[in-house]
C-alpha cells in the first residue's frame, strides 16, 4: 500500500486577500517541482521502477488536488462569494419586513382616507336638505371644512407611504439581482479555475495514465451547487 504523500508546503500567495489566479500560480509551481523530482528519480533508479513512482505520483496529485487546489477554491467560494450572497439574502429579508410594514401603513392610511370621503359625502347630502336651520347648516359646513383639511393631510400621508413602498420595492429588485450575481460568481470561480486546472495540471495526470480524477471535481461541483440551493 502506497504511503500517503505529504502535502506540499502552502505558498505565501494562498492568503485570502490574493486573487484565485495567484493561488493557481503557486499550485502549478508545486507541480513543476514534482516533475523535476520524477526526472531525478528515473535517472537514479531507471525506468523499471517508474510505474511505482507514477502510481504514487497519481495518488499524490489527486490528494493535492483535493486538499490544496479545491480547498483554495472552497475558501474563496465560502468566505468571499457565498458570504456576500448570504449578506445579499439577509438584506432581502430585511427589505421584506420593511415592505410589510410600509404596506400596512399605506393600507391603514388609505382606509382612513376612504372613511373621511364617505363622511364628507354624507354631510354634503345632509346639507342639501331644505329643513335645516341656519345653525345646523353652519355646523355642517364647519365639519365639511375640517374634513377637507383632514383629507388633504391624509392624501399627503398616503403619497409618502406610496413613495416609501416604491423605494422598498426597487431596493428589493436590486437586492435580488445582487444575490443572483454572487450566486453566479460562485459557479464562475469553479468553471474558470477548473478550466485552468484541466489545461495544465490535468495533462500531467493524463500522461501518467490517470483518467478517473474527475470524481473529486464532481464532488466539488455538487457541493457548490448544494450550497447555492440552500441560499435560494
Amino acid at each position: 500500500m502506497a504511503k500517503k504523500p505529504r502535502p506540499a508546503p502552502r505558498y505565501e500567495h494562498t492568503r485570502p486577500s490574493v486573487s484565485i489566479w495567484m493561488r493557481l500560480r503557486g499550485w502549478l509551481a508545486a507541480r513543476a517541482d514534482r516533475a523535476s523530482v520524477r526526472r531525478r528519480f528515473l535517472s537514479d533508479h531507471g525506468a523499471t521502477r517508474a510505474r511505482d513512482f507514477d502510481r504514487q505520483t497519481i495518488a499524490g496529485e489527486k490528494y493535492l488536488l483535493k486538499t490544496q487546489f479545491l480547498e483554495h477554491l472552497a475558501d474563496v467560494r465560502d468566505h468571499h462569494v457565498l458570504r456576500e450572497a448570504k449578506r445579499a439574502r439577509s438584506v432581502q429579508a430585511r427589505l421584506s419586513g420593511l415592505e410589510g410594514e410600509a404596506r400596512g401603513v399605506l393600507e391603514r392610511e388609505q382606509a382612513q382616507l376612504l372613511e373621511a370621503k364617505h363622511e364628507y359625502t354624507d354631510i354634503k347630502s345632509r346639507l342639501a336638505r331644505d329643513d335645516l336651520t341656519a345653525l345646523e347648516k353652519a355646523n355642517y359646513q364647519g365639519k365639511l371644512g375640517q374634513i377637507e383639511g383632514s383629507v388633504k393631510q391624509q392624501l399627503g400621508v398616503v403619497a409618502k407611504a406610496e413613495d416609501k413602498l416604491a423605494d422598498i420595492t426597487a431596493a428589493q429588485a436590486d437586492s435580488r439581482k445582487e444575490f443572483a450575481e454572487f450566486a453566479q460568481a460562485a459557479h464562475n470561480i469553479y468553471e474558470m479555475s477548473m478550466n485552468a486546472y484541466v489545461k495544465v495540471a490535468g495533462r500531467r495526470l493524463n500522461r501518467l495514465g490517470c483518467t478517473n480524477y474527475d470524481a473529486e471535481l464532481r464532488d466539488f461541483t455538487s457541493e457548490t451547487t448544494q450550497k447555492i440551493k440552500e441560499l435560494s
